[in-house]
């Protein structure tokens, strides 16, 4: 009886053994082929048979992750970590279940326990720093990818992410020279030849934007993102029938930049007095977007412009609910100057002055004021003191030297008529 039962216990064994690998085998061949329900069902019918096998439970949870059934996922490699599986193998997926879920402190937390199981992964370091980006703790991406690149020196898309850290924290020459490092290794990596010209644009070395961002286009036609950011820069170049061009390819795709686009656009076309064409365009991004403020600016000015003098009135208070404190003070001026356009002087004093309030540098603020109490009240003083004030401020600002001579000239004659008056 003794000799019987080891003998049966010699067959047994390797028939598990066999049954096992069998098992394995055509799991394997139906998820090579995509054949994801027949492998989900095949581990099933296994697991019923051998329920605390590690190896079932976690291609079990490979095949649940697969399908994006996520609990049963994390049920299954459970079982399996349970069961004696390697911890670090099961981490990783559980850190991809809770990444594909937008869980990117969950994510991060299973992948730093993985690292510290695998301290010399670079894969690994690349995913963390990725991870850290998508949560916009970009000092923390860059620190990560320091590392990463001391050992895979090579690696264009650690280049590529530090470089865009380096964009989304305003250091403009670090990410200019990460793209450069990169570019040598591949001068025709589009991303980095992005990073290079929206960092270029932003130090305002356009011709070098332009360049980089052409290329970025040749090698990339349908990229929304070199199309916008070299209509920036043409625009920037004074090339708006150009950036116009572009921008107008932009915004018929269904991507991030299609909305950047039809707001650049709304500019724009009001530069080039289209204002039928910046109206439209208007509308159109305020369907999707209604509280943008320099939309709304715009699309008033545009109507003022066609003396549609209520309507603007109408969209300059959405620019002012909207706006915040840097670009208030510019709606401000033109809701002032929409009245000016309707000879109500006093509200449009009134407007310029609240400018003035907030920002006392606003040089064309004054030289409006004194044109109104020059030219409508006949308040001589008044417009000399802001006359003056303007010319102040013009001499280091941007004024155009046309309104300059203009503003020189009648302030001379005011004060030869004040002279002149007071002699009598």
């Amino acid at each position: 009886m003794k000799e019987t039962v080891i003998f049966i216990l010699i067959l047994f064994i390797p028939t598990i053994l066999f049954s096992q690998e069998s098992n394995l085998n055509k799991f394997f061949e139906y998820f090579m082929n995509n054949d994801f329900e027949n492998a989900r069902s095949y581990l099933e019918q296994n697991i019923k048979a051998d329920p605390e096998n590690k190896e079932l439970h976690f291609y079990l949870g490979k095949t649940f992750l697969v399908l994006k059934k996520y609990q049963q996922a994390k049920k299954e490699f459970g079982l399996a970590l349970k069961n004696g599986y390697s911890p670090e193998h099961i981490l990783k997926y559980l850190g991809q279940i809770y990444e594909d879920q937008g869980m990117l402190a969950e994510a991060i937390e299973r992948y730093q326990v993985v690292m510290r199981l695998e301290p010399k992964s670079v894969r690994l370091k690349l995913k963390l720093a990725s991870l850290y980006y998508r949560q916009q703790n970009y000092f923390r991406s860059i620190s990560l990818l320091r590392k990463f690149l001391s050992q895979d020196s090579t690696n264009l898309q650690g280049y590529y992410l530090m470089g865009r850290a380096y964009l989304r924290t305003e250091k403009y020459d670090s990410a200019l020279t990460i793209a450069s490092k990169a570019l040598e290794l591949d001068s025709t990596h589009v991303p980095n030849l992005l990073n290079l010209g929206i960092a270029s644009f932003e130090k305002g070395k356009l011709d070098t934007a332009a360049n980089s961002l052409e290329k970025a286009k040749q090698l990339s036609p349908k990229s929304d993102e070199a199309k916008y950011y070299l209509a920036k820069t043409y625009a920037r170049s004074n090339r708006l029938p150009d950036a116009i061009g572009l921008l107008e390819e932009c915004h018929k795709l269904t991507g991030k930049y299609r909305l950047k686009a039809l707001k650049s656009l709304v500019q724009f076309y009001h530069k080039i007095d289209s204002l039928e064409a910046s109206i439209s365009t208007a509308k159109k991004y305020l369907k999707e977007k209604p509280e943008e403020p320099l939309v709304h600016h715009f699309y008033a000015r545009a109507l003022s412009d066609k003396n549609e003098f209520n309507k603007a009135n109408e969209e300059f208070i959405k620019a002012i609910q909207f706006s915040n404190q840097d670009f208030i003070s510019m709606t401000y001026f033109y809701r002032g100057l929409n009245y000016y356009y309707q000879e109500k002087y006093d509200k449009a004093i009134k407007w310029y002055k609240k400018v003035i309030t907030i920002d006392p540098g606003f040089s064309f603020a004054y030289y409006n004021l004194a044109v109104a109490y020059d030219m409508y009240y006949e308040d001589k003083s008044s417009a000399i003191r802001y006359y003056k004030k303007f010319l102040e401020l013009a001499e280091g600002g941007n004024a155009d030297s046309v309104t300059i001579i203009a503003a020189q000239m009648r302030l001379k004659e005011l004060k030869e008529k004040a002279f002149f008056k007071r002699g009598k």
